[in-house]
C-alpha cells in the first residue's frame, strides 16, 4: 500500500538499526485545508513510540502515543479561518513541517459522472461559460483535493492525490458542481473553502457503501474477495473502499453529492440505500449529522418512443420515480437538502451542460441551512397535499411565495380518476395553490407534475426556483395509463436564476446540430471556423467555415462573419467560393434524416444580402435547396430570423449511412461594398444568454443505448 511519506528517512548502519519514520495518509500535506473552529482529525503512522505535533495557529503542541501496530491518532484544535499556517510533526529521529496550511470550510463532493465532469467538460459536452471561468478563477483560498478512481476489494488506508488551489492552470480540471459550490460559499462568507473531491463516473450507489452497510440488503451482492483491485468499478463496497475509507474521519463542515442516474432502473432499493449510504458515513465520521445537501437528477431520455433503443425504453418510466425516492429522501435522512434542476437538463445528454445553477442550488441549501443565511431561498415549490373539490383537484406547497408557471401555462399536469388513466390538464394558479382539472377527468382522484423521464419544468415561486416533479398517487410503476402526451421540447427562456441558453429558433425537439456565439465565450466574428455548440450524441459535424471566396472582416461580437465579393447571381458566387460551409454524418452503425434548418442572418448596408442554401452527399456534386433564392431583407444590428428551410423532401438527405458525409453549404451574394469594414454578411447576433443562431434538425435511427448514458 502506498503511504504518502512524510518524514525524513535515515537509513545508518550502526548497530545494525534503522531510525524511525513518520508518515502520513496522503490528504496530510502542504498546502492543505482544515476545518475551522473545530476539533480535527490527525492520524498516520511511525516506527518510534510517540509523536509530537506542534500548530502555529494556536502555537499548542501535542504528545501522541504511537499503538503497537505502528498507527497514531490523534485530535487537534482549530482556530477561526485564516492562514497560512504550518504544523511540525517529529519522532524521536526525524521531523517535517507542513506549509501553507489554511483554516477554513471543507466539504466532501462525491457521486458519479455530473459531480466529476469537470470546468473543462467532457468530449462534446462543455461546461456553460466554462472559459471565462477558469481564466479568471485564480484564488488561493478555494482549494480542491481529488482523489484519484479506484475501486478495492479490502478498505484501504491512503488515496493518491494533492492539494491544489484554484488557478487558470488548476480549476479546468476540479468538478465544475464542487467549484461553483465552493465559490460561492468563499464569496459570501469570505473564508477559504475546500473541496475533497471523490467521485467517479457509471457508479452504483452500492459501490459508495461498506461491506457492514450492504448486510441489511440480501438482494445485493458483495463478494468476498482478495486485497486487490477490482477491475469492475460498480462492484458492491469497491469504490468505499478505496476511495472513501481512507479519508473518513478528515475533519469537513459537510458533504454534497450527486448520484443516481446508475440506479435509475431501481428507484425502490434505491430509496433505502441512499439514506443507508449517508448513515453510514456519518456513523464513521463520528461528528453527528454533518450536513448532506444533494442534486436531485435532471430530466433526461428525450426521444420519441420509435427512436428508444429497446434498453432505453424499458428504463423511461422508471426515471421519475427515481427523482421521486431522491425527493422522499429528504425527509428520512436527518439535516439534508436537495437541489432540484427540473429546468436545468439537456434534450441529448445526462450530463446538463449548467453546472452553474447546480452548483448554486447546492450552496443555497448550505447558505441558509447551515450557515444561517436566512435571507438566502433554497427551495422551490414542495407539494403539500391535495384536496378534491368537485372536478378539480386542489394542489397545496410548502415555499410557494409567489408560485407561478413559466409562460403562464402548464404542459405538465395531468390527472386521472379511479380507472387510473391520466389525461393532459389545465393547471390554473390561485394564491399558494394550483387548481388542475380536465373535461375528461369528472371526479379526480390522482394529479401528476412533470412525472416523466424528459420534461421542462415550469412551475416556479418567487425566488425562481423550480418545483419537483412529483405524484399524489401511490400506485405501482405500470399500474396507471397515460393518454397520448406531447413531448416538450427546450425552447423557452429560463428564470433568471438559470443559466441555461435563451433559445431564438423554435424547435421540434429533434435538435441535431446548433450554433450559439455568446457563450462560454463570446465570440468577435472573426474566428476562423466556429465549432457547434451542440452536437447529436450519434453524429460527428465539422466546424462552421467560411469558403475560399469569403475574407475575414472587422468583424461583429456573437456572431460568424465575412466580407463576400461583389457577385450578381448564383453562378458567380458559386464560381468564387462565397460560402459558409459545414458537414455532418452519423456515427457507425447510425442513420441521419434531415428535416429542417433555420438561420438567424446578419447584413450590412453594402453587404451581400441574397443566398441560396446547397447540399451535397459526395463533397462534390450540390444540389440547391427550395424553389428560389431568398433575402436577407431587414438591416437589423442583431440580424434576422429567416423562413425555415425544409429538407424533409429531398430522399438524398434521408436515412443517410454513416458512410456518407452531408455538405451543406450557403451561398451569398448582392453586395455592392468592397468595404471589408462594412459590409459584412454572415450569421448571428446571438443575445448575450447564448440564443441560437444556427440550427439543424431531424432524426438519427438505431440510437444506441450508449448514446444517452454516462
Amino acid at each position: 500500500m502506498k503511504r504518502v511519506i512524510l518524514g525524513v528517512l535515515f537509513l545508518c548502519v550502526v548497530f545494525g538499526q534503522v531510525f524511525a519514520q513518520v508518515t502520513f495518509p496522503s490528504i496530510f500535506s502542504d498546502g492543505m485545508v482544515l476545518q475551522q473552529q473545530t476539533d480535527v482529525q490527525i492520524w498516520g503512522w511511525a516506527k518510534s513510540k510517540l509523536v509530537t505535533i506542534s500548530t502555529s495557529w494556536n502555537k499548542k503542541t501535542y504528545q501522541v502515543p504511537v499503538n503497537a501496530d505502528g498507527s497514531w491518532r490523534t485530535k487537534v484544535a482549530t482556530t477561526k479561518a485564516g492562514g497560512p499556517y504550518t504544523m511540525e510533526l517529529k519522532d524521536d529521529k526525524s521531523s517535517l513541517v507542513l506549509s501553507d496550511i489554511l483554516l477554513g470550510e471543507v466539504w466532501l463532493a462525491s457521486g458519479q459522472s455530473n459531480m466529476e465532469m469537470p470546468l473543462k467538460g467532457f468530449k462534446n459536452q462543455p461546461v456553460t461559460g466554462s472559459e471565462e471561468i477558469v481564466s479568471n478563477s485564480e484564488n488561493s483560498s478555494i482549494r480542491f483535493f481529488n482523489v484519484k478512481n479506484k475501486s478495492w476489494a479490502k478498505p484501504l488506508d491512503d488515496v493518491e492525490g494533492e492539494w491544489l488551489s484554484a488557478s487558470p492552470a488548476t480549476t479546468s480540471n476540479f468538478s465544475a458542481t464542487a467549484y461553483f459550490f465552493a465559490k460561492e460559499l468563499h464569496e459570501k462568507m469570505n473564508v477559504p473553502v475546500a473541496i475533497v473531491q471523490s467521485d467517479w463516473g457509471g457508479t452504483l450507489v452500492q459501490a459508495w457503501m461498506s461491506g457492514d452497510a450492504l448486510k441489511a440488503f440480501p438482494q445485493v451482492n458483495v463478494k468476498t474477495s482478495a486485497d486487490s483491485m477490482y477491475s469492475n468499478k460498480n462492484e458492491s463496497t469497491g469504490l468505499y473502499n478505496a476511495m472513501i475509507h481512507p479519508i473518513v474521519g478528515y475533519g469537513i463542515k459537510g458533504a454534497i453529492w450527486y448520484q443516481g442516474e446508475q440506479n435509475r432502473h431501481e428507484p425502490e432499493l434505491y430509496s433505502k440505500l441512499f439514506p443507508a449510504m449517508v448513515k453510514q458515513w456519518r456513523t464513521e465520521w463520528n461528528v453527528g449529522d454533518f450536513p448532506f445537501y444533494y442534486v436531485q437528477i435532471a430530466p433526461y431520455i428525450f426521444r420519441t418512443p420509435d427512436k428508444l433503443s429497446t434498453k432505453l425504453a424499458q428504463l423511461r418510466p422508471y426515471v421519475p420515480y427515481l427523482r421521486e425516492a431522491q425527493m422522499q429522501a429528504e425527509n428520512v435522512i436527518p439535516n439534508s437538502g436537495m437541489a432540484v434542476l427540473m429546468d436545468v437538463s439537456s434534450q441529448f445528454t445526462i450530463h446538463p451542460p449548467d453546472k452553474q445553477s447546480v452548483g448554486k442550488r447546492l450552496s443555497y441549501q448550505a447558505l441558509n441551512k447551515s450557515y444561517d443565511f436566512k435571507d438566502v431561498a433554497y427551495a422551490g415549490p414542495v407539494y403539500k397535499k391535495m384536496e378534491v373539490k368537485g372536478p378539480s383537484a386542489i394542489l397545496h406547497f410548502d415555499h410557494a411565495d409567489g408560485l407561478y408557471l413559466k409562460d403562464k401555462a402548464s404542459v405538465n399536469f395531468i390527472i386521472a380518476g379511479a380507472d387510473k388513466v391520466f389525461y393532459p390538464a389545465t393547471a390554473i394558479i390561485e394564491g399558494k395553490t394550483v387548481r388542475v382539472e380536465s373535461d375528461k377527468v369528472k371526479n379526480p382522484v390522482a394529479v401528476r407534475y412533470a412525472f416523466d423521464a424528459w420534461v421542462i419544468g415550469d412551475l416556479f415561486n418567487k425566488e425562481n426556483l423550480p418545483a419537483s416533479s412529483f405524484r399524489t398517487d401511490n400506485w405501482a410503476i405500470g399500474e396507471a395509463k397515460n393518454t397520448e402526451i406531447k413531448a416538450p421540447v427546450e425552447d423557452y427562456v429560463a428564470p433568471k436564476t438559470s443559466y441555461r441558453n435563451i433559445i431564438a429558433i423554435k424547435t421540434t425537439g429533434n435538435q441535431l446540430l446548433a450554433w450559439q456565439f455568446a457563450l462560454p465565450t463570446q465570440s468577435n466574428g472573426r474566428e476562423t471556423t466556429a465549432n457547434a455548440t451542440a452536437v447529436h450524441a450519434n453524429l460527428e459535424a465539422s466546424a462552421l467555415k467560411r469558403g475560399p471566396g469569403v475574407t475575414v472582416q472587422a468583424g461583429s461580437a456573437r456572431g460568424f462573419n465575412g466580407h463576400f465579393p461583389t457577385n450578381k447571381d448564383f453562378k458567380s458566387a458559386e464560381k468564387s467560393g462565397a460560402y459558409y460551409e459545414f458537414t455532418v454524418k452519423a456515427k457507425p452503425g447510425e442513420k441521419v434524416s434531415l428535416h429542417k434548418l433555420d438561420a438567424v442572418l446578419r447584413r450590412q448596408s453594402g453587404s451581400a444580402y441574397i443566398y441560396r442554401w446547397v447540399y451535397s452527399t459526395d463533397g462534390t456534386n450540390f444540389n440547391k435547396i427550395g424553389a428560389k433564392d431568398m433575402e436577407v431583407a431587414s438591416l437589423s444590428n442583431n440580424g434576422e430570423k429567416q423562413p425555415s428551410v425544409d429538407l424533409s423532401g429531398y430522399k438524398d438527405l434521408q436515412k443517410v449511412p454513416s458512410s456518407k458525409t452531408i455538405t451543406l453549404r450557403l451561398y451569398a451574394w448582392g453586395g455592392t461594398s468592397k468595404d471589408r469594414k462594412t459590409s459584412a454578411f454572415g450569421f448571428g447576433k446571438s443575445t448575450s444568454q447564448g440564443s441560437i443562431v444556427l440550427n439543424l434538425e431531424g432524426v438519427v435511427t438505431g440510437v444506441s443505448s450508449e448514446a444517452l448514458q454516462n
